[in-house]
């Protein structure tokens, strides 16, 4: 299946990467597959894995942690539309193309 994440920060259109390796680190570093320049995104923040036929996102520890309606959450199979938040300023949404 072909997906991509969708990054806004603080409102704004931050990248669009598509989901291409079995996993694929979030993070504030310039060396994960999908940086975020904002000094409220650990380096390491979570994970993007491929398993059991879905996108699981998984918090890596970091500090201010992952939250999707209004529940924060350690890890989470993705579905089509789903919008995380890496904090309340920084959204990832989770599009599946056909």
């Amino acid at each position: 299946m072909k997906a991509i994440v969708h990054i806004q920060l603080d409102g704004k259109s931050a990248g669009t990467y598509e989901l291409q390796k079995k996993n694929m680190v979030i993070g504030r570093r310039s060396q994960c597959d999908i940086p975020i320049s904002s000094p409220r995104i650990s380096r390491y923040h979570a994970t993007l894995r491929w398993s059991e036929g879905a996108w699981i996102i998984e918090d890596a520890e970091s500090l201010n942690g992952l939250t999707c309606q209004g529940q924060r959450i350690h890890r989470l199979a993705l579905s089509d539309g789903d919008r995380v938040y890496l904090d309340p300023a920084v959204v990832l949404q989770y599009i599946e193309e056909a």
